[in-house]
């Protein structure tokens, strides 16, 4: 950690470099990626760019503003996060707006958001909140809890959508949070054999899902059907080669590659700034995983470890899903790639995750240094430190 440290002065500092860096390599790719569609659909090359930072610049001041007051209670946003999810998402069966033969999305004037994106954060916040009551007052945190049921009614008003990939996030990070809080084996062990039931359930129940599974397992052999989204994100990377086409000298824009702008926007940065491009992207997400992990290790209070350790998986996690889709490691599911993919609500939650994380992460890391210089001794390992974050007990 010690050569990391260098690189900053601080946790802020760090964290607010790798998102800027983040979003100006997104816009970047935004634009490549949606310069034709903008301008055929909408007579303007920028529009999705400008919209981007539109709603990434109402972010970037939320940030701000919660570092200038010196962070936002994540208490009190718990029960207004998740009932805004909740009500929201039972909304969308009756005025949601319809496209590509789903409904997911409400429309408030001029924009759209998705309230599924909203769910993501609650079921985190009400992981944490639980964990910490549970610490607390001395009670195990089991699976067999309140947070479980509330993330799976949220879920299901998503598969209802119908959107499986985006039900199946909100219950993994749901069980993801409580893990951070230390589980039994019996519980991991319901988890593991509950999960693989219930994605095989899920898969058989709509033939159009069986045929996404069909499509990633054999790209190839379904290249002009269930294939084709993930054969022509594969041709797209595999183009890039180690340095890539050049900046807008990808062809995935002239609609070879569907969703090119939001869940595959990773595919074309591969074809565009080529492995090195890829690997610099992943080499930001990994610092920021480093930094979050820090303060997950480092955090004296279960509830504020267990956040960060949320925070650390609705960044990094759904960087890792999204990236690994693109590459056809796993299925096709509709994962975004935080502050890289298209998507208003998307970049308003990831930026409004970071407001209400960094102010905490900042602390404990100076809580941390102080009891370090106060003890006159150098840092003990950070397991010893902290054993909050156990997997098993």
């Amino acid at each position: 950690m010690g050569g990391l440290n260098r690189l900053w002065r601080s946790p802020v500092e760090a964290v607010v470099f790798l998102v800027l860096s983040l979003m100006v390599i997104g816009s970047l790719t935004i634009y490549s990626a949606s310069s034709v569609l903008g301008q055929q659909e909408h007579g303007n090359s920028l529009y999705f760019v400008i919209r981007y930072w539109l709603f990434g610049a109402i972010g970037l001041a939320v940030v701000l503003l919660s570092l200038a007051i010196g962070g936002i209670d994540w208490r009190k946003l718990v029960w207004p996060t998740a009932g805004f999810a909740a009500v929201t998402l039972a909304m969308v069966p009756f005025m949601g707006v319809a496209a590509k033969g789903a409904r997911r999305w409400l429309a408030i004037g001029g924009f759209t958001f998705q309230p599924s994106e909203i769910a993501k954060v609650a079921v985190v916040l009400l992981g944490a909140y639980y964990v910490a009551g549970c610490w607390r007052c001395r009670r195990p945190v089991t699976i067999f809890s309140w947070p479980i049921y509330a993330a799976s009614g949220l879920a299901f008003l998503v598969y209802k959508q119908p959107d499986m990939g985006t039900a199946a996030l909100i219950v993994i990070l749901a069980f993801g949070v409580l893990v951070a809080g230390g589980i039994t084996r019996r519980d991991w062990l319901i988890i593991v054999v509950g999960g693989v039931a219930l994605a095989i359930l899920g898969t058989r129940g709509a033939a159009y899902r069986m045929g996404r599974i069909e499509g990633w397992l054999d790209p190839w052999g379904h290249a002009t059907t269930t294939g084709y989204q993930l054969v022509k994100s594969l041709m797209a990377i595999g183009s890039g080669q180690f340095l890539g086409n050049g900046f807008g000298q990808g062809a995935s824009k002239f609609f070879y590659l569907p969703e090119a702008h939001t869940d595959f926007a990773f595919a074309v940065l591969c074809e565009e700034w080529g492995f090195v491009g890829a690997m610099l992207v992943i080499a930001l997400f990994v610092l920021l995983m480093v930094q979050y992990a820090k303060g997950c290790l480092l955090a004296k209070r279960p509830g504020e470890a267990v956040l960060l350790w949320g925070a650390l998986l609705l960044l990094c996690g759904q960087a890792a899903g999204n990236m690994l889709m693109v590459t056809g490691v796993l299925p096709v599911i509709g994962v975004p790639l935080p502050f890289i993919s298209y998507g208003g609500t998307s970049l308003l939650v990831n930026l409004g995750v970071v407001a209400i994380s960094l102010p905490i992460l900042s602390r404990v890391i100076k809580e941390a240094q102080a009891a370090d210089e106060a003890d006159g001794a150098p840092p003990p390992a950070p397991r010893r430190r902290r054993p909050l974050l156990r997997v098993v007990r």
